[in-house]
């Protein structure tokens, strides 16, 4: 008789455990499919993310995150980098008003200003862009007032 009371009881048991499982996945569920999504901070200890931090020269804070939302297809991801840094090396001439020139050492660009244009040299793909200065915000560095560059007259 004791053997049958002890299987009983290992039965209730389990089916308790099945239950109390099955409910708190249910739980999980029911609040990843209700709420607007989840939030986890990012670990530079992580490999994977050890890797592409020094593949690409980047650091951020402790602070940073990634959030995912799910829709009814498809899985938003967004990626919060504070702090960011990008490191990068090379060399920037600049000879006021207007004439510059940076070089970097990791990425195949060469940025030039001659004083009226702006020019982008990609090597690796072999193409050049050629920008008005009065375009682009570059002349913040290029002109010490940068107000007389900026003026010019809109007409609509």
């Amino acid at each position: 008789m004791n053997s049958t009371v002890l299987k009983i009881l290992k039965t209730i048991a389990s089916v308790s455990v099945a239950f109390i499982s099955f409910t708190i996945i249910v739980i999980i569920a029911f609040y990843f499919y209700l709420s607007d999504g989840v939030e986890f901070n990012l670990n530079k200890s992580n490999q994977t993310l050890s890797s592409l931090t020094n593949r690409f020269e980047l650091d951020f804070s402790k602070n940073s995150s990634i959030y995912f939302k799910a829709r009814e297809e498809n899985i938003d991801t967004y990626i919060t980098l504070e702090n960011a840094i990008i490191k990068r090396s090379g060399k920037i001439l600049i000879n006021r008003p207007g004439k510059a020139r940076i070089e970097y050492n990791e990425i195949p660009l060469l940025l030039i200003s001659d004083g009226k244009k702006f020019v982008t040299i990609n090597k690796k793909i072999k193409s050049i862009t050629y920008y008005n200065l009065v375009d682009i915000p570059v002349n913040l560095l290029l002109y010490k007032n940068f107000k007389k560059v900026f003026s010019r007259n809109i007409t609509t």
